[in-house]
């Protein structure tokens, strides 16, 4: 009995124990994300290189992956110089230009609450700034979750969509026949142009495709739209079946390069302080570090799911020794961020949509919270190259999100435990009933001395004046 209640207390244990301790290794990442990733013709080869480096790495992790094909419509940009390049304009005076989604799938396909949850991160560059700052950190981070969740589990019962988001820089727009002259978003035909707030998007736009294929083709989506929407409307929504109770929220990896424990080292402008007086609250008592993963969410009292995501993913960071400061929008619009804190691929969440109506998915963003936050001065800016306080924060995000996603699948996380647990009782039950025989067997032994030789075997009077229990079944 001691054996099996030891058993199932390591059981108990193992969804901490399954990632502690593990070692991680994003700059081996970082390394292959030292380019830009930007779908022209000058960057388009490092970009096609980060394609395959996060298919081949998927596929080694023992995920199912799908390739989602993408194509959007920008329009020409004179400052900036690597956005549709000659000669590539086409007669509606923008350019086309092709992406890719990659997916991949760790468990099967459940239809029950909360089964599906969405980790991802963009891994175009905007063609300007460091590519390893917007979004290496963020694609490093998810790859290395991906990899220490599959190594932490071996049937998982839910599933998790490790997302690759192509075609999310911004400066991306819409110019399909819908533009109207204003250059805002024609109703009726569904387009879209402007910036992120604009982008509230009808499920009339939507092209056929998307949904898991299972074999790694690509599959057209999203005529015109960036990879972020055309996964939420096109992909996600078939692998849900259109059921999104199933949906147990997203986690959108922003960039995580940053730390710095200096006092004084973060701040949070008017805006944001009036928006997040908590948030505010929380940055003050830590002396104004930059020491924490800021967490971007929306949703309201009423909002359960996105709640419970929110808190799981806090409980998850403080068990690993991390600091998490929510940033929660509630049922306010996300329009209302300053754009120097962009919510990147969540968003497309937020403003997801089903036949023309809202209908929000549950999401957060997980950012440094990118310029409110000083460089340390010993820091010459992002390398894949990391400090001491740049790879234990690395860490600690890789851990946290790996802890979270092995807790909400309990069952799989007790399972190899429970069965070590149960085969160390049998083996222990084996041992003790062996050491049982061989005492009686001393005894009969024992007992035989002096006898004649026709008593070879034990009487019950002999095992009771040993002080044996006897049954009249052992006889037989």
């Amino acid at each position: 009995m001691e054996v099996l209640v030891t058993s199932l207390l390591l059981a108990g244990l193992h969804v901490t124990s399954q990632v502690e301790g593990v070692e991680v290794d994003v700059a081996s990442h970082l390394m292959h994300l030292t380019t830009h990733r930007y779908p022209n013709m000058e960057h388009n080869e490092a970009r096609e290189r980060t394609l395959a480096y996060i298919t081949e790495r998927f596929e080694e992790y023992g995920l199912r992956v799908d390739h989602q094909a993408l194509s959007a419509f920008a329009s020409p940009d004179p400052t900036n110089p690597f956005l549709c390049p000659d000669p590539s304009y086409n007669v509606q005076g923008a350019c086309t230009v092709s992406g890719v989604n990659v997916i991949g799938v760790s468990g099967p396909e459940r239809e029950e609450a909360g089964a599906v949850v969405v980790v991802g991160a963009a891994y175009d560059t905007s063609g300007v700034g460091s590519p390893l700052y917007d979004n290496g950190a963020g694609l490093a981070v998810l790859l290395e979750v991906a990899r220490v969740y599959q190594s932490s589990v071996s049937r998982p019962r839910l599933s998790t969509l490790f997302v690759a988001f192509d075609l999310s820089v911004e400066s991306y727009y819409v110019t399909k026949e819908g533009r109207n002259e204003e250059g805002k978003v024609d109703e009726d035909d569904g387009s879209v142009i402007g910036a992120r707030e604009e982008q509230q998007h009808s499920e009339d736009g939507r092209r056929e495709g998307g949904g898991g294929d299972g074999g790694g083709e690509r599959r057209s989506s999203g005529g015109g739209l960036p990879g972020g929407w055309s996964l939420v409307q096109d992909y996600l929504r078939s692998y849900l079946k259109q059921n999104t109770s199933c949906f147990g929220g997203a986690i959108v990896l922003g960039p995580l390069m940053n730390v710095n424990h200096r006092d004084h080292s973060q701040g949070l402008d008017d805006r944001l302080q009036e928006l997040f007086p908590g948030a505010q609250e929380q940055v003050a008592a830590g002396g104004h570090r930059g020491d924490f993963v800021a967490m971007v969410t929306k949703g309201g009292d009423e909002d359960e799911v996105a709640l419970n995501l929110g808190r799981r993913l806090t409980e998850s960071y403080r068990e690993m020794g991390g600091r998490l400061v929510e940033l929660n929008l509630g049922n306010r619009s996300h329009s209302l961020l300053p754009p120097s804190l962009p919510t990147r691929q969540a968003a497309h969440f937020w403003d997801s949509t089903r036949r023309g109506k809202a209908a929000p998915l549950p999401a957060v963003l997980l950012t440094d919270t990118e310029e409110y936050r000083q460089w340390p001065p010993d820091t010459p800016g992002p390398s894949y190259r990391l400090t001491g306080e740049q790879r234990a924060f690395l860490h600690t995000t890789v851990t946290s999100l790996a802890h979270f996603l092995v807790w909400r699948d309990p069952q799989q996380g007790q399972t190899d435990w429970l069965v070590v647990g149960l085969l160390t009782t049998l083996v222990a039950s084996w041992i003790i009933n062996g050491l049982l025989l061989l005492h009686l067997w001393r005894l009969c032994a024992s007992s035989r001395k002096g006898k004649p030789k026709e008593a070879d075997h034990c009487s019950a009077e002999v095992l009771i004046s040993r002080g044996v229990k006897y049954r009249p079944e052992d006889s037989n």
